[in-house]
């Protein structure tokens, strides 16, 4: 009887995700400034409209707005009351922790560091669950936009658009299937009790809410696309149609495509090239990308860290240590 000793794999340390993610970052941003020179973009920037700028700028409250609204919607599932202030600064601390993290995944922390008197594996899983949520979104209006760059025919471009959109909201409206799948899958991580209970999130959402979820995740791409129309045309007129088209096509592909800090570089070439199929100069795009990410990147992760010397996590700590006398609603 002969024993064989499996080595052990050996983990990928997150320092070197994180360093190769910036590196992705830095030669995906030197490639597309090589692309468009600084000077055309200092020279965008000077004669940039101010007023499209202010409204674009402007719309920023009512993109936090709609996404405090959605969240807090989403915590009285799990919890009997959650003020707008608890929200409000969960939301907050999401942005910050997710801008400067691979893969956004400190949002999924952030935001259950504020959120207190609920488990917190139910909270990183409702935000799991949100953002899943977006990204189905994005991936209709996406799949939607790339029929018709794929394509010249408007009615194969709408048909195959139709047919992403309606899988998409399949997906939707079955997201408590993650947790039928988990079932079946015979994992030990998956028993783990912080695990099931993320996973445990995505029944938690029932059929009653999913409209309102989706409304809301809705309400949310719509107003990130007026903001993207005013930057735009700051610099050059386009129409809503072909910001649409861009904005939706770009949001998606970075989506998917993962592999940099906060999206930094694969935004931009995105735009860049996006835009540049419909006709708008690389300039204009690319500046209107830099102003988007100023305004609901940097400036909202800028203020959430006002909320980070105020994290208590004590109620955490209780809630866990008895989570298994707290049953899911």
């Amino acid at each position: 009887m002969t024993i064989e000793s499996e080595t052990p794999k050996r983990k990928i340390p997150r320092w070197l995700l994180f360093l190769a993610r910036l590196v992705v970052a830095a030669v995906v941003l030197y490639l597309v400034l090589r692309l468009v020179s600084i000077n055309k973009i200092a020279r965008a920037l000077q004669t940039a409209s101010v007023p499209y700028i202010i409204a674009g700028s402007l719309l920023l409250i009512v993109n936090i707005a709609s996404r405090v609204m959605k969240w807090r919607y989403m915590l009285r599932i799990v919890k009997d009351e959650s003020t707008w202030w608890e929200s409000f600064t969960s939301v907050m601390l999401g942005i910050t922790l997710g801008s400067f993290t691979p893969g956004q995944l400190g949002e999924l922390g952030g935001r259950s560091m504020r959120v207190s008197h609920s488990k917190s594996s139910h909270v990183v899983g409702l935000t799991l669950v949100d953002r899943t949520q977006v990204f189905l979104v994005l991936a209709m209006t996406g799949a939607f936009s790339y029929g018709f760059f794929l394509t010249d025919s408007t009615f194969l471009a709408v048909i195959a658009g139709s047919v992403c959109i309606a899988l998409c909201l399949y997906l939707y409206f079955r997201l408590d299937l993650v947790k039928r799948v988990a079932d079946r899958i015979n994992l030990k991580i998956l028993r783990h009790h912080w695990i099931d209970g993320i996973i445990e999130s995505f029944t938690f959402i029932g059929r009653e809410h999913f409209l309102s979820t989706l409304l809301y995740s809705l309400g949310f791409f719509f107003i990130i696309t007026c903001q993207m129309y005013f930057f735009v045309n700051a610099f050059v007129p386009v129409s809503v149609w072909h910001v649409f088209l861009g904005f939706s096509a770009m949001m998606f592909f970075k989506s998917i495509l993962n592999i940099s800090i906060s999206d930094i570089g694969i935004r931009e070439a995105s735009t860049v090239y996006f835009f540049s199929l419909l006709g708008v100069p690389e300039a204009a795009a690319l500046s209107a990308s830099v102003v988007m990410f100023a305004v609901n990147i940097i400036i909202p992760s800028l203020f959430g860290i006002l909320f980070l010397p105020q994290l208590r996590r004590t109620s955490h700590t209780k809630l866990e240590a008895t989570s298994d006398k707290i049953a899911p609603p």
